[in-house]
């Protein structure tokens, strides 16, 4: 019986398999070549080895979506959401190996990293079927471990250094909170399984309200994945720690942990606290508001290029913390959507980022350099309608995105908040569309950065743009795969 819980996880055994065989590989491989004094580019053979390798685990991920189950006595579960999740989480890690395929050699110091970052994957596997509080929050220790290593990757870099010491002490104090709300919650249900929490909750509901005990458990619980989500009031480490960061770390702390955060929480607010709505109605409201100002109002003034995006990411995840407020079926419809299509347009602004270097491996820093983007029209072309999209400009991914989110808010009456949000959207513009000068109307200073682009980057480039401009021929689609993932969430 135990041993046939295992046909569930067979994206999880082969992904751990991978990291244990990885690991090894390397070091007979890199020792051997050093031995026999053979000079060989082993980075670019590790990321085409892992590319294939997670290509084949997106297909054991398909291969699973039919399948809903509880294993390992109630740890961990699974069903057509989880799945889904973990095929956009895999996808997006794909994403940011091949954009390492066109990052300079001297920013990327070998196999270390991959590995690092194949064990954050697994970390957001067991986050996303995580079925107990104690499960979970191992697993987002595994993931937080793995982000302090990358934060400080860069060892030659004070300002890496710095991002990595500070994102450390900030998030050992937020896994202290996360492990103390779920001890409350323990105290107050006698059990940390999110389905014996559920069912309490929907005897004893009036009790479990008066609970003073049981509502710092939530605030703690939830500041935790606030903390996660750079969300309003823990956004505040997420602007430092993406400037003193590589750009491939950047672009995967602005991915892969919101992803797997969002659908955490999405699944603890419409099923397991899905009776006290009222607590995190309020919390997550603010929170979310809040949070579109400051990203809003700070973009404007930055003159860094990773501070800007920073800011647009604290943005971004108030509008899905808006859309969770609602605790309706179309607001985490919408927010889900939201998160989707924001991952689709970072991947392709951050590749183009990544792809470009100068001859001493520098990327991108200052908004003003942005015009070397004009020396290849296409990728400033591309660069630019991303901007755009994230913008809301239609008939762009990002329109549709903010569209649908907008939509059940106005559903709910909530006619001043959706006008506040059109306004806030438009002041946003500003920055975006301040890129956009920046790209085609800045006279180049020199032709610094070179276009080194791997073909697979630019063919990953050009699939996302093309999705990005064609949304509106799968938007339908899109909505109804996302609905059928949200009604195989039950607890």
């Amino acid at each position: 019986m135990f041993l046939s819980n295992f046909r569930f996880i067979l994206p999880e055994i082969y992904l751990l398999v991978m990291i244990l065989f990885f690991l090894p590989s390397c070091l007979i491989l890199d020792n051997y070549l050093i031995h026999k004094n053979i000079k060989v580019n082993t980075t670019k053979f590790h990321l085409y080895f892992i590319v294939v390798s997670l290509f084949f685990l997106v297909f054991l991920l398909f291969k699973t979506f039919s399948f809903s189950y509880i294993i390992f006595n109630g740890f961990f579960y699974g069903n057509l959401f989880t799945a889904l999740t973990k095929t956009i989480l895999a996808i997006s890690l794909i994403t940011i190996f091949i954009s390492a395929l066109s990052y300079h050699k001297n920013n990327l110091v070998g196999y270390e990293f991959i590995f690092i970052m194949l064990l954050s994957l697994f970390a957001t596997f067991s986050i996303v079927s995580s079925f107990d509080f104690i499960t979970l929050f191992f697993s987002i220790e595994l993931l937080s471990l793995s982000i302090y290593v990358l934060t400080a990757y860069k060892k030659d870099s004070l300002l890496s250094t710095e991002a990595g010491l500070r994102y450390f002490i900030l998030g050992a104090f937020i896994s202290c909170v996360l492990g103390f709300g779920i001890s409350l919650l323990y105290y107050v249900f006698g059990s940390t399984s999110f389905v014996v929490i559920a069912s309490i909750g929907d005897l004893n509901i009036e009790s479990i309200y008066s609970n003073n005990v049981f509502f710092y458990a939530y605030v703690f619980v939830l500041s935790a994945f606030l903390f996660k989500l750079s969300a309003f009031p823990y956004h505040f480490w997420t602007p430092d720690v993406y400037q003193g960061t590589s750009i491939l770390v950047t672009k995967f702390l602005a991915i892969i942990p919101k992803v797997a955060m969002s659908a955490v929480l999405l699944v603890l607010l419409s099923e397991v606290f899905a009776y006290y709505s009222y607590y995190s109605f309020i919390l997550l409201f603010v929170s979310g508001i809040a949070s579109i100002v400051i990203g809003t109002i700070g973009g404007l003034y930055q003159i860094k290029i990773k501070r800007l995006l920073a800011y647009s990411t604290i943005s971004n995840m108030g509008y899905v913390l808006v859309a969770f407020s609602l605790h309706t079926f179309a607001g985490y419809q919408s927010a889900l959507l939201y998160v989707y299509i924001y991952v689709l347009i970072n991947i392709v602004l951050f590749a183009i980022l990544a792809s470009n270097a100068n001859l001493k491996g520098r990327t991108f820093q200052n908004l003003s350099e942005l015009s070397q983007l004009n020396v290849n029209p296409m990728q400033a072309i591309i660069f630019s309608i991303s901007l755009f999209s994230l913008a809301g400009v239609p008939p762009l991914a990002g329109f549709y995105g903010k569209f649908y989110l907008l939509y059940p808010l106005i559903s709910n009456e909530f006619f001043y908040v959706s006008i506040f949000l059109i306004v806030l959207s438009i002041v946003s513009a500003g920055y975006y569309m301040r890129l956009v000068k920046l790209v085609f109307f800045d006279t180049l200073d020199s032709f610094a950065f070179l276009r080194t682009q791997n073909r697979v980057t630019i063919y990953m480039i050009v699939v996302g743009f093309i999705i990005n401009i064609g949304f509106l021929l799968i938007a339908k689609q899109a909505l109804f795969i996302i609905e059928l993932a949200l009604k195989s969430i039950i607890l």
